[in-house]
């Protein structure tokens, strides 16, 4: 068979659709029902994802995946979407833990049930955040605020010098009783 006669014939079956070789089909050109079914759900998944709505990205991912396993921009956008998903949950979980911590520090003691008293560390705890807030309200011309705030630091955890040094600031500063 001349070189003119296999490439006629190459291009007569790229025309119809395929390759035939040796009475076997060698290559389609035109997609079958798994890859146009596996297409639908790329697109129904990109759809999902512009949406926000990643559970049904994620299943239309699983069908593409399932229906051709080999498609490398289906695994692709899966694996990426189960990181963002755990990512998600590693967030949720820190900010439970991040709140809860907070609640610990920063509960003052008058949330506290009347007669109860604080452990050292927990006291100490509050009695910073009181100078903290202190401190801010000073800078912001607040005196009021600040003594106040120094105040409780004073009450929280009697040892701390620094709250004794903001309220003889406020003293010093602004007199007795601003």
């Amino acid at each position: 068979m001349s070189r003119r006669r296999r490439r006629a014939g190459i291009l007569l079956a790229a025309l119809m659709g395929g390759l035939v070789l040796g009475g076997r089909w060698v290559l389609s050109l035109t997609p079958s029902a798994a890859d146009k079914k596996a297409s639908a759900s790329w697109a129904k998944a990109a759809a999902a994802l512009a949406a926000g709505e990643n559970t049904l990205a994620a299943e239309e991912l699983d069908e593409c995946l399932r229906r051709r396993p080999e498609r490398q921009d289906c695994s692709v956008a899966r694996s990426l979407l189960r990181r963002e998903e755990n990512l998600l949950i590693e967030l949720a979980a820190s900010r439970r833990v991040h709140a809860a911590t907070l609640a610990t520090i920063t509960a003052p003691a008058d949330r506290s049930a009347p007669g109860v008293p604080l452990d050292d560390d927990q006291a100490k705890r509050v009695a910073i955040m009181h100078w903290n807030k202190g401190i801010i309200a000073f800078q912001k011309g607040d005196p009021v605020k600040a003594r106040d705030e120094w105040s409780l630091c004073r009450v929280s955890d009697p040892k701390n010098e620094d709250c004794l040094t903001g309220l003889s600031r406020i003293d010093n500063s602004y007199g007795e009783r601003p």
